[in-house]
């Protein structure tokens, strides 16, 4: 085979993948040819926000099953499926009380933090054109400011670029999200046996920039980092809920996707979703369980009272 040839085929074998789902991406998201582009500021319809480790990839997962296009951790309808919403952490930004600092900024601009889920691109485009083939460059530290700065707080002046029709609060016990953030981020003491290294620097360098108030996370306890971590980020998330910017918390333990769905108003507009979970609730209904969608496209479920035992008459 002749030497181009090779070169050719080997392209094509590294380079078609990728070119293959660009392809994809443009003709579904971009193209208006199958369904109407989602603009950065077109409203969307649920944004759910939760701790990192509080089961959002899972609720995403779920969502997609019945159907519904939330992205995780991504609001970019431009290259992610996001169109029905978001589902992300960061994305509590713009609950967060006042405006960013000078500090906050600087910080969570300095560099890419993998572990963190944090990335410009996951908000919008870049509008400084920077290229999405460098993960981190001067650039991207100039958009990544810009978003910090608009995003924060943005909920409470009315000023956020991308809109949501609602907002839900996603929790899980403290302590399961505390357990799973310490697989991520508290690397094992080799010498003590049950006892933790400090905290991954991602982690410190994040919490300490979203949290300037508390000056103690490079010397605080692994597992004690982790803890104010998680109640810093509940409080303010609950304190936008009291003020009315969320609307609503839920268990995420105990709240199935299709409620989740319904809470979000979701089931009243989208048919493919309200009607998968339709038969998720019919099949519930025949495993002794009432349930199903009301006739305002609402989740509902009520268990069956048990019969009494046949052995107690």
């Amino acid at each position: 085979m002749a030497t181009w040839k090779r070169y050719a085929w080997i392209t094509l074998v590294v380079a078609g993948p990728y070119v293959a789902w660009v392809c994809y991406l443009w003709f579904h998201l971009q193209s208006g040819l199958l369904r109407p582009r989602v603009a950065v500021d077109h409203p969307r319809p649920v944004l759910i926000v939760g701790t990192q480790s509080s089961g959002t990839t899972q609720m995403s997962h779920q969502l997609a099953r019945i159907g519904l296009e939330v992205g995780h951790e991504t609001s970019d309808a431009t290259w992610d499926f996001a169109r029905d919403g978001t589902i992300s952490w960061l994305h509590g930004m713009r609950f967060m009380p006042g405006r960013a600092p000078p500090a906050t900024i600087a910080s969570m601009c300095r560099r890419f933090r993998r572990n963190m889920g944090w990335h410009p691109a996951q908000f919008r485009a870049p509008a400084l054109g920077c290229s999405y083939r460098s993960t981190w460059d001067a650039c991207w530290s100039a958009e990544c400011a810009g978003i910090v700065t608009r995003e924060w707080g943005c909920a409470t002046r009315g000023t956020c670029e991308t809109p949501f029709d609602v907002s839900l609060l996603q929790l899980r016990h403290p302590l399961r999200a505390m357990e799973s953030l310490a697989a991520k981020f508290c690397p094992p003491d080799d010498h003590l046996a049950g006892a933790f290294k400090p905290p991954h620097v991602d982690f410190l360098e994040t919490a300490a920039a979203l949290w300037p108030e508390r000056t103690d996370w490079n010397v605080s306890g692994c597992v004690d980092a982790l803890g104010w971590y998680v109640a810093l980020y509940t409080r303010d998330m609950l304190a936008a809920k009291d003020a009315g910017f969320i609307a609503d918390a839920y268990r995420v333990e105990a709240t199935p996707p299709c409620e989740v769905a319904s809470r979000a108003g979701l089931l009243l507009t989208n048919a493919r979703a309200r009607g998968r979970c339709e038969t998720v609730m019919k099949m519930r209904r025949r495993e002794g369980v009432n349930g199903g969608v009301d006739g305002r496209g609402r989740a509902t479920t009520t268990t069956t009272a048990k019969g009494k035992n046949v052995r107690n008459e």
